[in-house]
């Protein structure tokens, strides 16, 4: 344990001064070559610091290992005479992103600081301050990235898949370098112009002051989240809970937000395909292979009937209203999510709220981001059972499927920014999707209607249901909350008062994807139903059971589960008894039983809300679980 341990610690400090490994034996002419400038103090050094880091070695050991790596480095004489011999790197890409990022930075700090107030000696010292806080945050906030990475590239048993997995963090991490990028400099932009103004309209203040001002403004704008109270004043919520709120990440925390999701899904299929590859290897592929790879030609799909297909949409104008409100619209951002489709135009709200101001301000909601890299990334389980390959309301047989199996599901669809996003992507079969407030689905529809004119293929590809799910077919009201309009609840004014004449039906999962002789194979399902989730699993125990979720994105938000007299710890028992290995959006490591057990019912005590994704477990032979319990030994 303790050598796997330093092992780790080479590695992960290897990663941190320039993340690239030579692997498998050593190769001595490469090695010499990469380590040239500090090939024998800085390993010892390197190797030191590792030990160290372990904390229960003993000394005599420690020597021993560290005189072992000094005296494995080599001479250059034996450099030059030895073989050549070709090996992967594990270089994913950190250290070229943190020198553009760190590059543009200067660029733009000298060109934003070149008015009469600001001297050479200014101009350096704040590029220098600035350059070397942004490398600290981002090394702060990727260490335990780089340690995951490097504890996956350990476990996998084969030369090939190391490599394999270094190619896939790469391939997966440009885009999301690229887009990181991009927003900082419309951050920097935006820094520019207050510099200058700074420069400017402060004649009197102190050249320390103007430089301190420029430095805030800078990490401001990176390194510091932007939070906004989202509750109403008026609207009473459980005694000793949290304030929701809704956070707009900084440049770094967004980045390592989407490269975490990203290693955890590329992780898990890793580790998945490493564990199954001599039964992939029998049948004559790689499992990795089928999960990420993309057929070029798009396959007629085979149905599961559809239940209570007569509420459904049919597509032809716009549903429900909003008042005498009308679109205001705006065009999705290009970028990655879509992989390669149009970018739909967005009917957004003329008047603040939340998630339509989010949108006119970034051209995307930021948790449909989590959404599409796990589409990419998540292994493909379609041939795990009996699973039809689309839902069928009449006319969905006739379409063709995605270039990758499975469904997207939508439950809580609000004005449709996911659902949207979804429908152009070339590679998503089909999307169904539940939404009960008149308001919003005026707003989506609107927005789909806009794409069903351009391509006539998004029609076929949709079932939207404008109902809730419950446990039961019934009647019930919605409230909304005040400033964020979106966000609606089911029988329920935690949120708000209850809109005014209005009554939704719930319908449940069961009906609607159990009425066949088989379910469709769902890849992934997002959830977030603002505390009615307990009751939607409740109404779709039977689907659970089949196996035909592959995936879900949930929101865990425990005042609004109080209110519908359920818990986290109901919530999450739910998924982990129906065998869903779970963990928060933000790791990329799934939780074990007692992490997941301490995770629930602090999340009751105190109040805080949490993004989770949840992998159905499909390892044969897998003993039921029992239903998590809190330390006081009962049973939620």
């Amino acid at each position: 344990m303790q050598i796997c341990r330093l092992s780790i610690a080479l590695l992960i400090s290897t990663i941190d001064v320039g993340f690239s490994l030579l692997r498998g034996r050593p190769d001595e002419a490469a090695a010499t070559q990469t380590l040239k400038a500090s090939r024998s103090a800085a390993t010892a050094t390197l190797a030191e610091q590792a030990l160290a880091a372990t904390g229960s070695l003993g000394k005599a050991v420690a020597k021993s290992l560290v005189a072992k790596v000094a005296q494995a480095q080599p001479s250059n004489t034996q450099a030059l005479a030895a073989p050549t011999q070709t090996h992967q790197k594990v270089d994913v890409g950190f250290s070229q992103f943190e020198k553009n990022l760190t590059d543009r930075l200067d660029a733009t700090v000298k060109q934003a600081s070149t008015g009469a107030r600001w001297t050479k000696s200014m101009q350096a010292e704040l590029s220098k301050n600035m350059t070397d806080t942004l490398k600290e945050s981002i090394k702060s906030s990727l260490q335990p990235l780089k340690l995951n990475i490097a504890k996956t590239w350990m476990a996998l048993p084969q030369d090939s898949q190391k490599d394999e997995y270094v190619v896939q963090l790469r391939s997966s991490f440009m885009s999301i370098f690229a887009d990181a990028l991009e927003n900082a400099g419309k951050h920097l932009s935006r820094s520019l112009e207050h510099i200058d103004s700074l420069s400017k309209t402060t004649d009197e203040m102190a050249s320390a002051d103007l430089l301190s001002k420029a430095e805030q403004d800078i990490a401001d704008r990176f390194l510091v989240d932007h939070c906004y109270e989202m509750n109403d004043k008026k609207t009473k919520k459980p005694s000793g809970s949290a304030d929701h709120k809704l956070c707009m990440k900084s440049v770094v925390h967004a980045l390592t937000h989407r490269l975490n999701d990203t290693l955890g899904l590329i992780s898990m299929t890793m580790r998945f395909d490493s564990g199954a590859m001599s039964l992939a290897q029998k049948k004559g592929g790689s499992l990795l292979q089928n999960s990420t790879s993309q057929s070029s030609s798009k396959i007629p799909g085979m149905c599961a009937q559809g239940g209570i297909c007569e509420v459904v949409w049919d597509g032809k104008a716009p549903h429900g209203k909003d008042g005498k409100n009308v679109c205001e619209w705006k065009k999705m951002a290009p970028g990655w999510y879509l992989d390669g489709g149009k970018a739909p135009d967005l009917c957004l709200r003329s008047y603040p709220d939340a998630v339509s101001d989010h949108f006119k301000a970034q051209g995307f909601w930021h948790s449909c981001m989590d959404l599409a890299a796990a589409w990419n990334k998540l292994p493909d389980t379609s041939k795990a059972g009996q699973f039809a390959d689309r839902l069928d309301c009449g006319g969905q047989c006739s379409s063709e499927n995605g270039t990758k199996p499975g469904i997207y599901v939508d439950v809580g669809a609000n004005i449709g920014t996911c659902v949207t996003q979804m429908l152009a992507r070339q590679d998503v079969a089909q999307v169904v999707a539940f939404e009960p407030s008149p308001a919003n689905l005026f707003y989506m529809t609107s927005s789909i209607t806009k794409m069903i004119q351009g391509d006539a293929r998004v029609a076929k590809n949709l079932l939207l249901y404008p109902n809730a799910l419950g446990s039961e077919r019934s009647m019930h009201t919605l409230s909304e909350q005040p400033g964020n309009a979106g966000n609606t609840g089911v029988n329920t004014t935690v949120m708000g008062a209850p809109m005014k004449g209005v009554q939704v039906e719930t319908i449940t999962l069961d009906q609607v994807f159990m009425s066949g002789s088989k379910p469709p194979y769902i890849h992934l399902m997002k959830v977030d139903a603002q505390g009615y989730e307990v009751k939607i699993l409740q109404g779709g125990k039977r689907l659970l059971a089949s196996g035909a979720v592959n995936a879900m994105h949930i929101e865990v938000a425990p005042w609004w589960l109080a209110a519908q007299k359920t818990s986290s710890v109901e919530y999450l028992s739910l998924l982990h008894v129906s065998m869903f290995d779970l963990r928060p959006t933000n790791s990329p490591t799934f939780l074990s039983t007692a992490e997941l057990t301490k995770l629930a019912c602090d999340l009751d005590k105190n109040g805080k809300m949490v993004d989770m994704f949840a992998l159905r477990n499909r390892v044969q032979g897998s003993l039921a679980r029992p239903p998590l319990r809190c330390s006081a030994g009962v049973r939620v």
